[in-house]
């Protein structure tokens, strides 16, 4: 199996909410993907859970469509826990400027095919982004998401299921049983 290779890496400034974040994107494997996977948490999903050749490996399988899968940094810690806990600013910058720019540069890709993903506080922010752009994201992946996030807050922000709801995606493992859990910065 050929090793992943990224065919841009750059930083992305939002022209509406000054966030600029580095973004790593991992070509698909045909020329006219029609997916794209919008992974936050880069350095966690590319170092530790290596999912660009997980990535890669699926759809050489053709377990996955060809998708064009981006990679968004989370900068560093403080500006992880502050735009991942359900951080209205940076669920517009992913939503209305990040992904249009992804769209504009790789035309083949179905508006309708937006696949959000995110790990612990990442998911979280994933779960939140759908939720508040639910016409943008189709399907969304959280893993071992924060929902313990303020009290389970985020439990409070969801409302019944409209009728365009993005599809979710949420594992966790078997032994994440604990209540009350916080983690620094965020509490």
């Amino acid at each position: 199996m050929l090793s992943p290779e990224f065919s841009v890496e750059e930083n992305f400034t939002g022209s509406k909410t000054g966030i600029e974040r580095r973004c790593w994107i991992q070509s698909a494997i045909s020329h006219s993907p029609q997916t794209l996977l919008l992974f936050l948490d880069a350095e966690l999903y590319i170092a530790r859970v290596q999912s660009p050749v997980v990535v890669q490996r699926l759809q050489q399988q053709k377990q996955i469509a060809p998708a064009l899968s981006v990679y968004v940094s989370n900068k560093d810690a403080a500006a992880r826990h502050f735009d991942y806990a359900c951080d209205p600013q940076y669920a517009t910058f992913i939503a209305e400027e990040l992904v249009p720019w992804v769209l504009q540069q790789h035309p083949t890709i179905d508006p309708a095919q937006i696949v959000l993903i995110g790990l612990s506080l990442s998911g979280l922010a994933a779960a939140d982004i759908a939720r508040r752009y639910p016409d943008r994201f189709r399907k969304v992946i959280c893993q071992s998401p924060s929902f313990w996030w303020e009290n389970e807050r985020f439990c409070s922000m969801i409302s019944p299921k409209p009728p365009h709801a993005p599809d979710y995606w949420i594992c966790v493992g078997d032994e994440e049983t604990q209540c009350g859990v916080t983690h620094a910065p965020s509490g």
